[in-house]
């Protein structure tokens, strides 16, 4: 499996996608509402792991982010979903350093 920093410029990225396309309770959505991966061409708006998805792994990748820590990971969840943008942003840049695996999508 190939691992991938979330450098500051990464994170920077995520974040900006975040503050003009976001959405809750999906990694992101198409024009028409539909749920899809982070890393799908035709997503337009993301949550903040299908954002860390599309700028970190390429189609046809899955994101495997057991590398961030626990209580981390778990508030960029409740944040995203709950939280107000400015505290979320700030939990995301907790992860600069941070490496990912990415590895490939045996699913399709």
């Amino acid at each position: 499996m190939k691992t991938v920093t979330l450098t500051e410029k990464r994170v920077e990225r995520v974040i900006e996608l975040l503050k003009n396309h976001h959405t809750t309770e999906a990694y992101a959505r198409t024009t028409d509402g539909r749920p899809t991966r982070g890393n799908d061409p035709e997503a337009v708006c993301w949550c903040a792991l299908g954002a860390i998805e599309k700028v970190c792994a390429p189609k046809g990748t899955l994101l495997r982010l057991g590398e961030i820590p626990a209580e981390i990971f778990t508030n960029i969840v409740s944040l995203n979903d709950h939280g107000r943008l400015h505290q979320l942003c700030a939990e995301l840049r907790k992860c600069v350093g941070m490496k990912i695996g990415v590895r490939e999508d045996f699913s399709k």
